[in-house]
């Protein structure tokens, strides 16, 4: 099976620590609602899993479960594996590898978690497929996924909605939530559903609040030169950050983005979909 790697385009050397920092401000406690009882002994792989918060909360949650993480990148693997060492954690481990091409056996996980990730993946339905083949009969996969954030806003600038939506449709996969539960069906789950809910990170009525704030700024600044391409360089760059700032900062504007929560199910007794 061939493999692209993932394009993460917002590495930095901070990035761990803004994932912290985001995990806060969404309440990862909050998304336990979607994750199934998983038998003991049973196994939880978090695939993409960043600086690791949600394999240990998983973790934590699951005691007499194992957890896996994954990641593509080797210095967020290293974080998150200092991470649970230091909190303790015997039930979870961290591996280094691809969505496209999961180093795991068939039928080896219970449930599957997987957060903002599948946007940098340049094949999403491969790593859909991926999924399928590790989950056991009866096994369950949770894909959540933003959409509509940073382009859904009002009152609308019309000046900045333009360089908005050339930035972030020139950047991700920004309406790959929507495509989803289709994904989920080719690759043979049943039983899909779609949860729908306002995003805590992103969504600001009125003004953005200060950690919300820091996190944007964070998020932009290592892609700038990205930003730069799209708009026609570094001054452009600039001009929209310090624009799309000052927009969130302002008390009668409102930005929403949806949090979106793609669940679906291995059929009972059917064979792993060898990919």
């Amino acid at each position: 099976m061939s493999a692209v790697a993932i394009d993460y385009i917002f590495d930095s050397t901070n990035e761990c620590h803004r994932l912290e920092r985001q995990a806060a401000i969404i309440n990862l406690p909050h998304l336990l609602q979607h994750v199934p009882a998983v038998p003991d002994g049973g196994r939880i792989l978090d695939a993409g899993c960043g600086s690791g918060a949600m394999a240990r909360l998983l973790a934590s949650h699951n005691p007499a479960v194992e957890v896996v993480g994954i990641d593509l990148n080797p210095s967020y693997v290293a974080f998150a594996r200092e991470r649970a060492a230091a909190d303790t954690l015997a039930n979870l481990s961290f591996e280094v590898g691809d969505l496209q091409s999961l180093p795991f056996p068939d039928t080896s996980f219970d449930f599957i978690w997987s957060q903002f990730v599948l946007y940098f993946v340049p094949s999403p339905d491969l790593a859909i497929r991926e999924f399928r083949r590790v989950l056991r009969p009866e096994g369950a996969v949770a894909v959540s996924l933003h959409e509509g954030t940073f382009t859904t806003n009002n009152p609308v600038d019309a000046d900045l909605q333009g360089r908005i939506e050339s930035v972030i449709f020139g950047l991700v996969n920004a309406q790959l939530a929507r495509r989803t539960a289709p994904m989920l069906h080719a690759a043979g789950f049943e039983g899909i559903t779609v949860a729908i809910e306002a995003d805590p990170i992103y969504t600001a009525i009125g003004a953005i609040a200060p950690d919300q704030r820091r996190n944007m700024e964070e998020l932009f600044r290592p892609i700038m030169p990205r930003i730069a391409t799209l708009l026609g360089g570094p001054a452009e760059a600039d001009r929209f950050l310090s624009d799309l700032l000052a927009y969130y900062d302002r008390p009668d504007t409102c930005s929403y983005s949806l949090l979106w929560t793609i669940k679906g199910m291995v059929p009972r007794g059917e064979a792993s979909l060898t990919v």
